[in-house]
């Protein structure tokens, strides 16, 4: 018996069974087969048409030469890309990320899970992609607030000139500063109130950074903070202020109508006209003797320097 049937035959059986594995492989044999057949076929019937197209164009065949030079100019050209359109391809919408920063804990953060990607031209300026960008995040977010909203980068900064130059702001040259591929710039918008009260907060900072350095290479110290808070800040006791320094001209003409009060019912009358001033620092009261007119004027002064400022100084 052959051995390659031998192999096949089920043991106490004349019966042949040929395995599944082998199957599939004669399976995909045959289909590779026939594949290369017409595949062959093909190459034949391409030569034959190509050798006949040849000897019409050596007979001198006008026809011939006609047909084959329409069917180039109709179909090959809108087939094959020429080099128009090559430049036309680097003049297509590119896509950026936008997102959305907003003010948490006095530090303006993105936030997570609001990031889109915003398809537009490349050569867009800052006004141009600050519309879109507010369209983009309002039109696929409906817990968006009413702005109005800036576009900032990444640093919180607002979008209108290329980073640490005038140039005038444009996707195209902002993507050639950075050195990177459009699809990894990220841009965001935030609230106008958080911006502006984002770069209050940074003044702050920076101007006790600029104090701290002033001091510690033995500079002049802060000459715009009054003396009585400087001593209450260090611990020092004693309170001297007066109503010279305060620098409000409103509040500063109240304080000296009250201590030019010559009379009871004089000093009650302009106590009651600034009621409301006194009210917010807690030393509107009756009073009973034109002397509590300095009590009164102290008191203001102390919650004016002091009071209103005790979160801040905590």
């Amino acid at each position: 018996m052959d051995r390659l049937k031998r192999k096949y035959i089920l043991p106490g059986s004349d019966k042949m069974e040929i395995p599944p594995r082998t199957k599939r492989w004669k399976k995909r044999k045959t289909l590779t087969e026939a594949n290369n057949i017409e595949i062959r076929k093909s190459i034949q019937d391409l030569n034959l048409n190509h050798n006949s197209s040849d000897h019409d164009l050596d007979n001198g065949s006008e026809d011939a030469h006609d047909v084959s030079q329409t069917a180039i100019t109709d179909e090959d050209s809108e087939a094959w890309p020429s080099l128009s359109g090559q430049q036309s391809l680097s003049g297509a919408e590119v896509s950026i990320n936008i997102g959305i920063m907003s003010l948490q804990k006095d530090i303006m953060k993105p936030v997570r899970g609001k990031t889109l990607p915003l398809i537009l031209d490349p050569d867009t300026d800052a006004a141009g992609l600050h519309r879109l960008a507010v369209k983009k995040m309002t039109d696929f977010n409906s817990d968006m607030d009413e702005g109005p909203y800036v576009l900032i980068y990444p640093d919180t900064s607002e979008v209108i000139n290329i980073p640490g130059t005038s140039t005038p702001f444009s996707l195209r040259e902002y993507k050639t500063e950075i050195g990177k591929t459009y699809n990894r710039i990220a841009l965001f918008i935030c609230l106008r109130s958080d911006y502006d009260k984002a770069i209050r907060e940074d003044e702050y900072v920076m101007a006790g950074k600029m104090i701290a350095v002033s001091i510690v290479h033995g500079g002049p110290g802060p000459h715009f903070l009054s003396r009585d808070l400087v001593n209450h800040i260090a611990g020092q006791p004693g309170f001297c202020a007066h109503v010279t320094d305060v620098t409000d001209d409103e509040i500063g003409r109240a304080l000296s109508e009250i201590e030019l009060a010559h009379s009871l019912k004089s000093l009650r009358d302009v106590l009651l006209k600034h009621s409301s001033m006194l009210q917010t620092a807690g030393c509107f009261r009756h009073v009973s003797s034109v002397e509590e007119k300095h009590t009164v004027v102290a008191e203001y002064l102390t919650w004016y320097t002091i009071g209103r400022n005790h979160s801040v100084i905590e």
